[in-house]
């Protein structure tokens, strides 16, 4: 059991280091940095997926030998403490990570008020975009599909967007 702890503890290390050195590179604004983003998204996605399946192996394990008596009351007491601790490394790390991504949303967000902010100072009235301007709409619009948790705010400036859209 201590083994499979040292061995979970292993992977949620190098997690925190996956996301801790890849922090940079998850923030930068960019041309490739849609496809970069999305690849540190799915290897944290399933590292925290491959780590919570050894917790859960874990739990279960100590469960086992809790039924079974094998272990005295402080040893099971331990195990279950190293399977709370494995828990919440594991929840710290994942939360540091979303913090990358509230921080990315809010740049998002940021960009879409600011650009329906344009489109009201031309008073509201029907006008062609250039196609920078055109390409930066479906970038934001990409990345608030992509987003976990959207705002009210944000599903506003979405359909802001969105009929924006349908007037050009």
């Amino acid at each position: 059991v201590l083994k499979s702890a040292h061995d979970t503890l292993v992977l949620v290390r190098e997690l925190r280091a996956f996301v801790t050195r890849h922090r940079a590179d998850y923030l930068r604004e960019g041309k490739d940095s849609d496809t970069v983003r999305d690849g540190i998204e799915s290897e944290v996605r399933l590292s925290v997926k491959a780590c919570q399946a050894h917790i859960t192996m874990l739990k279960s394990t100590v469960q086992e030998v809790e039924a079974g008596k094998t272990e005295g009351v402080q040893g099971v007491a331990h195990m279950h403490g190293v399977v709370l601790i494995l828990t919440e490394f594991l929840q710290r790390v994942a939360a540091s990570f979303d913090q990358c991504r509230e921080v990315r949303f809010k740049k998002v967000l940021a960009s879409a008020e600011q650009l329906e902010a344009v489109r009201h100072t031309r008073g509201g009235e029907a006008w062609s975009m250039p196609d920078l301007c055109r390409a930066r709409r479906a970038r934001v619009l990409r990345e608030l599909r992509h987003a976990r948790r959207v705002r009210p705010s944000a599903l506003l400036c979405l359909c802001l967007l969105y009929t924006s859209d349908a007037a050009d």
